[in-house]
């Protein structure tokens, strides 16, 4: 299939990143596999809710056709064969085993599931395989549902249907109330079958709603033998990446015992083991790329040839290294048959090719290519474009031009390819040629006209490649107002004294106050600053300009020749720009308020410009972002020298229409500077329905019978690219103006509808003639009227005297007839009273409102008697082209991919759920080739200087099997003498753990794996986000920058409807993100309970867009009048993203959510209150408030086997030296599946408490790349969310830490306004002076005398932390800093360190952390905690260094190690787990506090604490 099929052309530009090579054992690889949560559900149902998302008529076609195999069958297969006939065209049936393979509908069967969970309640004790609900309340078969629909309505359940529900077509609109029945059961089953019979009778009839909503349990498969319902079993997902890494060993983080209990199990020299090629194409690779096998036989027939060379080297020098970019891409190049076959296996098996490569010979023609590309893009950066839109793109470096005057322009080159030339650091470069041009439009009686002055004179004066030019707004251009007469002046200076001295003149305006309302107040300044000025221009002029009498005027002569006696030329002007602004439609957007400062035109982008913005640095914004489109343009030849217009080619390019309706394209859809709000909706802002895909809405469902027209011969092509929908009440003449314009509206790639919608309702022979006419002359296709001949009758409608009633004209008053009588339309009445339906349910418009409706994108005409025009079309379909679907609308490609604006948006969807990483894209793209037929044009860019290795691991990327196999990522030939760690690469709104794997993920060694021993791991999808942007709707309206846009510090609650919140979390002041996690379901957001619902409340529907409504939003729950909660559906594998607008209580806008409510004193924490004070070193804390929790709270995080068995230790060791009750909180990103089966067991063992914690990262915040550097960000950048709200003060604990004191004494500490406190670094160890960066250069320029502290144990106050807004501080810094490799080296603690001017921390004494690498040997004796720090002179094992510092570390290990063997050895078995539980034969240490290398004596054995 080629491009013209799918509509879906992809342009990569990508780096080929190559690795240090290692010889490979490969005969040991590995297998990983991700799994969901939820079980799996089956491929008919969601096949089911493909076709739903398509059409609701092809989903009950399918559900009431389907039929179960009987036998062995390729289950998908079956699915798709009954299922591909449904879709209408080729692309969507391709789509349609896409999708399927894919599982992306599985939620939408767990959100059925979970439905059915709650409603069946405890009516049964097992879910049975067919059943129904009326109004929410179960019936288990269907003689019970028989008599519940017979039975009187009194008393019976009342709830609906609901949004994702498939409601069968079912009564006509007006027809009385009726039971709701939802059906839970699969499809293709008998009880199924029979459930649907006869709810299917009912509905057809009127006597009930019913929806269906399939769902196959296990207690199916005792009624239907088929394996196609596999109900219960797992659910295996496709989707994501894997690496696994060359880890860097300089410290061994090893576990000396799993390291030789393996090398025994190993059986010592792995030789033996089966010789296999590497290949990327093993399971999930071979399958996914088909073309080209010949190539990658080649490919690994050059690396088994290699490898048996003699000659074989290992390690490349830095002149090879420097070349193996070009190399790769040579090579990639050979490939005859599948280039992106070879691309694939090279990049994700780098490590064993990357030898090989540097062998490869790179051709002249390939050098000149890079060469002329990266005349465009820097070496190594990449850019995506999928049909011509750009989706992704590194930055590019442009350059600003300093210069002086138009002498500079004669030195500029005059060729496009100019462009494309690297500029110096700092310019912009320089074309002689009229390219690019801006206009400002601006009031000159306005504060703005003295910044628009001194933005043109920047521009100007620095030489930018642009024309620019001021048209100066006013009403009258010889009136008397102060705008006229000052718009005269700037003119009239323009005109004699040139463009500098006019732009002064609007510069020397700053001090005038124009805002006062007193007209001549304001007149007045500007005479005096004129006469101030005029002599100083009149100087530089003379200098400058022609000869002109006006240099020999004084300020009072030029007074009146400019103002009192304006030449013709100055007022032509004057008039010639309003009639432009009008013409163009910029007149209404620059009256508007959020242009108060003027609007910016540049090269037909419109920015609406508020007063007080940064005017010169917005023209430069613009300037450089057009830049770079016109380089790309050069470079792909759509632009050329030989162009006698490059500025109208160029305006063509961008599709410029002549008419800009800020109505249609919504301000600040340029650049999106200037200081606007992104994203607060404006109560008529134009709202996107759900036209296909999963979240298919109810426009889409009615619009299945419209009848189009097409302008010229009334006959509609066939899948035109832009559907319009014409929403009018014709007896208005706003509403018929509408339809004239659409009348008048050519184009040749869209058709139009007309839906009457009537302001008094339409009934039964309730039509006006009018109305009656219209729909026969523009709906009867047998019989069609030309459009043109309908609008010639519409204009001489509304050419009658404005008091015309439009409802009371007869046929005889229009004068066009075409041989139709309007009487003949059959069912005008039913067919009008359809339209009204579809206009109020479909489209959720008021009765009697106008509306355009584009591909599902609703533009409301305001009440107010806006008019469209035929010029406003064109702007629809412009926006249609470039953010409905992307691309050129004109092309036969997307013409024949779009069906009512359907594929398009699914295919974009589509592209939208893989991850964007370039191997990741260039996995996607081979995938895409082959399922679906796209076009791929893929362009490398390669590094040609590589001077390190960046990136060191092997990659996978997991993508749909067609065979319906569980898909998996498998790995042959990897290195068995490297170290790797594990990492996955999955969507953002996934949460990711390991749940089965017999090996240490983060210390993987394949040598010691048993020979044709294989390593398996089992990921899980725990959660989807439900994630969102928090929004205080007041003070973004405002405009007041001293209000926050970001209600930081609100708390949300996430749970089921009316019971106890799941999950609760933090609004962050960056963009206001907040983070939840939920399964798939039905669920409430809402405010917390206490200060949030105090000050704030959630918008409603009406405070968003007055009686519009906002597409998608659901009914808010409210109490006394204010909403505070709002339901939120999770039924995608993208989760849950929204908007949430918040509306701040009037009497409370000065209030912080962070403050305390009035006489609840500081909230400095309630441990503040505490009698700290009275606290000596060794003695316990005063007991815990009543109501307080009394438990002393350790969070810690590890990774790896050895680290999780210090931390045993470390925990073992806390609880018997500690006096109060503990509860650890463990981040459980990285642990291990043992780990997270062992710690309830411990925990009941010695009587903790524990939580599982966690956090993703978010997508907008700089990610580190080494899994390292992500575990010390998680202990700090996210303390103020990654816990439960109510969760006041905690502790920090390294893994490898023993503690040696009562934690009760830090837990007491007065951190004396402080939100957290650390240990400073010891300085009593001599031998690491050196070591101690922070003695000296910029650590000790920056801490000003500030100790630098030690991360590895640290008390947070979470309530002042979080008061402080100390979270987003710290995250602000890290997102500057961290874009520097050479910063925050020590993350976790770096960044507190050096934020220490804005988020303060208090000092512990020295005592609570020692460490030998930092600390003398005379000190360990009074250590609380020992911590086993790495040491840079030594690089001690851990293990070792552990043993021969901490006396106590031998018993606690060996404590640890038989806890960890019984647990081990009772894995599975509930009650062999109790007796480890309860066993006194075990676990031994006992420890004295405080007493240096003692082992038992006084202190109290586990069991007594």
């Amino acid at each position: 299939m080629g491009v013209g099929q799918c509509a879906l052309a992809c342009v990569l530009l990508t780096t080929l990143v190559l690795l240090h090579p290692s010889l490979a054992d490969v005969g040991r690889g590995a297998d990983i596999q991700l799994r969901a949560k939820w079980n799996s559900s089956t491929f008919a149902h969601e096949a089911a809710e493909f076709l739903a998302a398509q059409d609701t008529a092809a989903f009950w076609s399918f559900a009431g056709a389907f039929t179960l195999p009987q036998d062995s069958t390729d289950c998908l297969e079956h699915v798709l064969r009954q299922a591909r006939s449904l879709p209408p065209d080729e692309p969507s049936r391709r789509l349609l085993g896409v999708e399927v393979a894919a599982r992306l509908h599985s939620p939408r069967a767990e959100l059925f599931h979970a439905a059915a969970a709650r409603e069946l309640g405890d009516a049964s004790p097992s879910m049975p395989c067919c059943w129904a609900s009326v109004g929410g309340a179960p019936f288990l078969s269907l003689s019970a549902l028989r008599a519940a629909l017979a039975a009187p309505a009194t008393g019976r359940a009342s709830e609906g249907p609901r949004a994702f529900d498939h409601v069968h077509p079912g009564p006509p609109e007006g027809a009385p109330e009726v039971p709701f029945v939802a059906l839970y059961a699969p499809l293709g089953n008998a009880c199924g079958a029979a459930f649907h019979a006869e709810l299917r009778a009912l509905a057809s009839a009127g006597k009930i709603t019913y929806a269906w909503r399939p769902l196959a349990t296990v207690a199916c498969a005792g009624d239907d033998s088929s394996p196609c319902l596999h109900a219960g079993s797992s659910l295996v997902l496709p989707g994501y990446g894997v690496e696994l890494a060359i880890k860097n060993m300089e410290y061994n983080a090893a576990d000396d015992k799993a390291a030789s209990e393996a090398a025994a199990d190993a059986g010592g020299d792995p030789a033996g083991a089966e010789d296999t090629a590497p290949s990327g194409t093993a399971a999930v690779g071979a399958a996914r790329v088909p073309a080209g096998e010949g190539d990658l036989e080649a490919l690994h027939a050059q690396l088994e040839a290699w490898r048996d060379s003699a000659a074989a080297e290992t390690v490349l020098t830095k002149r090879q290294l420097r070349r193996l970019g070009l190399q790769a891409a040579a090579r990639v190049a050979e490939a005859p048959a599948s280039p992106l076959a070879v691309l694939v296996e090279l990049a994700q098996n780098l490590p064993s090719y990357a030898p090989l490569l540097s062998a490869v010979h790179v051709p002249k023609n390939l050098t000149r290519a890079v060469d002329l590309l990266q005349r465009l893009l820097p070496p190594a950066s990449g850019m995506l474009a999928v049909n011509g839109r750009l989706l992704r793109a590194r930055d590019l470096s442009l350059h600003d031009l300093l210069g002086k005057s138009d002498a500079r322009y004669a030195r500029w080159p005059a060729r496009l390819e100019s462009l494309l030339v690297p500029s110096f650091s700092g310019r912009l470069p320089g074309l002689r040629r009229n390219l690019l041009t801006a206009v400002l439009l601006f009031d000159p009686a306005s504060d703005s006209a003295a910044d628009l002055g001194e933005a043109a004179r920047v521009v100007l004066l620095q030489g930018w490649p642009l024309r620019l030019g001021l048209v100066p707004l006013v009403r009258n251009g010889a009136g008397d107002e102060a705008g006229a007469r000052v718009a005269r002046l700037f003119l009239g200076v323009h005109a004699t004294l040139g463009p500098d001295p006019a732009l002064a003149f609007l510069v020397s305006l700053a001090g005038v106050d124009f805002q006062s309302g007193d007209e001549a107040a304001a007149w007045k300044q500007v005479q005096l600053t004129f006469k101030r000025h005029w002599p100083t221009w009149v100087d530089k002029a003379s200098e400058d300009a022609e000869p002109h009498p006006a240099l020999q005027w004084t300020a009072a002569q030029a007074l009146e020749a400019y103002v009192d006696q304006p030449d013709a030329a100055t007022l032509r002007t004057l008039r010639a720009g309003v009639a432009l602004a009008r013409s163009t439609g910029l007149a209404g957007l620059a009256a508007s308020p959020e242009a108060s400062g003027g609007v910016l035109v540049i090269c037909g982008l419109v920015v609406p410009l508020r007063a007080g913005e940064p005017v010169a640095r917005l023209v430069g914004q613009a300037l450089q972002m057009e830049l770079r489109q016109v380089q790309e343009d050069v470079y792909l030849h759509r632009l050329t020298d030989d162009m006698p217009d490059l500025e109208d080619e160029l305006l063509e390019l961008r599709g410029a229409a002549p008419r800009i309706n800020p109505r249609i394209f919504p301000s600040r859809q340029g650049t999106g500077a200037g200081g606007g709000l992104e994203g607060v909706p404006d109560p008529s802002a134009p709202r996107q329905l759900a036209l296909t895909g999963p979240g298919l809405g109810a426009a889409a469902r009615h619009a299945a019978g419209l009848a189009y027209w097409k302008v010229g011969d009334g006959v509609e092509t066939d899948a035109p690219a832009i559907i319009h929908w014409a929403v009018a009440d014709v007896l208005t003449r706003e509403g018929l103006s509408l339809v004239l314009a659409a009348l008048q509206h050519e184009s040749s790639h869209s058709r139009t509808a007309l839906l009457l919608n009537s302001a008094g309702g339409l009934g039964e022979g309730s039509l006006a003639p009018l109305e009656r006419g219209l729909l026969a002359m523009l709906t009867r296709a047998d019989k069609p009227v030309p459009a043109l001949d309908v609008a010639a009758a519409l204009e001489s409608i509304l050419a009658l005297p404005l008091d015309t009633d439009l409802g009371s004209l007869s046929e005889s008053d229009i004068h066009i007839t075409h041989g139709l009588s309007w009487a003949e339309l059959p069912n005008a009445d039913q067919v009008a009273a359809a339209h009204s339906r579809f206009a109020r349910e479909g489209l959720r418009l008021p009765r009697g409102s106008s509306a355009v409706v584009t591909n599902g994108r609703v533009v409301t005409l305001q009440p107010s008697g806006e008019l469209f025009v035929p010029e406003d079309f064109e702007l629809l379909e412009l926006y249609a082209r470039w953010y409905q679907f992307a691309g050129d609308g004109d092309s036969e490609e997307q013409q024949a991919g779009l069906e009512d604006a359907g594929y398009e948006l699914s295919g974009r969807g589509l592209w939208e759920r893989f991850p964007t990483d370039e191997l990741n894209t260039v996995r996607v793209l081979a995938y895409l080739h082959e399922a679906l037929g796209a076009e791929v044009m893929l362009t490398l860019n390669p590094d040609r200087g590589l001077a390190d290795l960046p990136v060191k691991g092997f990659l996978r990327y997991v993508l749909p099997r067609g065979d319906g196999a569980p898909p998996a990522a498998r790995f042959d030939g990897l290195p068995a003498d490297q170290t790797l760690t594990l990492g996955m690469e999955v969507p953002e709104p996934w949460l990711v753990e390991p749940v089965a794997t017999d090996h240490d993920l983060d210390n993987i060694r394949l040598a010691e794996l048993a020979p044709g021993q294989r390593l398996a791991a089992t990921f899980e999808l725990e959660a989807l986000l439900v994630t969102g942007s928090a929004i205080d709707l007041g003070a973004a309206r405002s405009g007041d920058p001293s209000q926050e846009v970001h209600p930081r510090g609100v708390k949300l609650e996430l749970g089921p409807a009316g019971k106890v919140p799941l999950v609760d979390t933090l609004v962050m002041s960056n963009l206001g993100y907040f983070q939840l996690k939920a399964a798939p379901g039905e669920w409430t957001l809402g405010l917390a309970p206490g200060r949030s619902r105090e000050l704030f409340s959630v918008a409603r529907d009406d405070e968003l867009e007055a009686d519009h409504g906002m597409e998608g939003a659901a009914a808010p729950r409210n109490q006394g009048g204010l909403t505070f909660e709002l339901p939120v559906t999770v039924d995608s594998l993208m989760g849950h993203h929204l908007r949430l607008f918040l509306k701040k209580d009037p009497a409370w806008l000065d209030e912080d959510v962070l403050a305390p409510s009035p006489g609840t004193g500081p909230t400095v924490g309630v441990w503040s209150s505490l009698p700290v004070w009275g606290v000596k070193k060794d003695e316990a804390p005063a007991p815990a408030k009543e109501g307080e929790d009394a438990r002393i709270h350790i969070f810690t995080v590890s990774s790896g086997t050895m680290y999780e068995r210090l931390q045993k230790i470390m925990i073992l060791s806390a609880v018997k030296r500690t006096s109060a009750r503990l509860k650890f909180w463990f981040i459980k990103n990285y642990m291990s599946p043992q780990m997270k089966a062992f710690i309830p067991v411990m925990a009941r063992r010695y009587d903790f408490d524990y939580e599982f914690v966690t956090y993703k990262w978010p997508t907008w915040l700089h990610k580190q790349s080494e899994k390292q550097r992500i575990i010390w960000a998680y202990k700090i950048l996210f303390l103020d969310v990654l816990f439960p709200l109510g969760l006041k003060k905690v502790i920090f604990c390294d893994s490898d830490q023993v503690v040696r004191a009562d934690l009760a004494q830090l837990w007491a500490t007065d951190l004396q306004g402080a939100p957290y406190a650390y240990t400073p670094f010891c300085d009593t160890n001599k031998e690491m002076e050196g070591f101690r960066f922070w003695k000296h250069g910029f650590w000790k320029d920056h801490l000003q005398g500030l100790p630098y502290h030690i991360s590895a144990l640290y008390l947070v106050d979470l309530d002042r932390f979080r008061t402080l807004a100390a979270g987003d501080k710290l995250r602000i810094l890290y997102e500057r800093l961290s874009k520097d490799p050479n910063s925050l080296s020590n993350l976790d603690q770096d960044l507190p360190n050096y934020a220490q001017s804005i988020v303060p921390i208090h000092s512990l004494d020295q005592e609570w952390l020692w460490c030998e690498t930092w600390c003398g040997a005379a000190s360990r004796p009074a250590a609380r905690t020992i911590d086993l720090c790495n040491n840079p002179l030594t690089k001690e094992p851990k293990l070792q260094s552990a043993r021969r510092i901490i006396a106590e570390w031998p018993a606690l290990d060996r404590e640890v190690e038989e806890l960890t063997a019984a647990v081990t050895a009772a894995a599975g078995r509930a009650r062999e787990l109790e007796a480890v539980v309860a066993s006194d034969s075990l676990f031994r240490a006992r420890l004295a506090p405080m007493v240096e290398g003692v082992v038992g004596g006084q202190g109290r054995d586990a069991s007594e604490l």
